[in-house]
């Protein structure tokens, strides 16, 4: 409500700032249909990412040489990780891992829920 309060939607905007321009109408807004329509965008990205990852597991299991090595540059990176690293250290380490960054690259190419 602050946003809307304030006068302060961005002028490209998001995707709520979209919600709230659709169900603007002649000066009044209607919170229940901006609530619908950003729980229909949630569900959507929720539905399409367990989807993709499911398409991922899958393709795991049906190549273990895949997995196999995708398991050791993870136990290779993610090598003194823990619960008390920082966010740094842990994005850091992400992006190390050149291999699961191309395994979920073609994941998303060939399996992607949106195809």
């Amino acid at each position: 409500m602050e946003r809307i309060n304030s006068g302060k939607l961005g002028a490209v905007g998001d995707s709520m700032d979209m919600i709230i321009r659709a169900n603007d109408e002649n000066g009044e807004l209607n919170i229940e249909w901006c609530l619908d329509d950003f729980m229909s965008l949630y569900e959507a990205g929720n539905l399409t990412t367990s989807t993709t990852l499911g398409f991922f597991v899958a393709e795991m299991v049906r190549h273990p040489e895949i997995q196999d090595k995708l398991i050791s540059e993870i136990d290779e990176k993610w090598n003194g990780i823990t619960s008390e690293s920082s966010n740094e250290e842990i994005a850091a380490a992400l992006h190390e891992m050149k291999y699961l960054d191309c395994c979920v690259k073609e994941n998303i190419k060939e399996k992607s829920a949106g195809h």
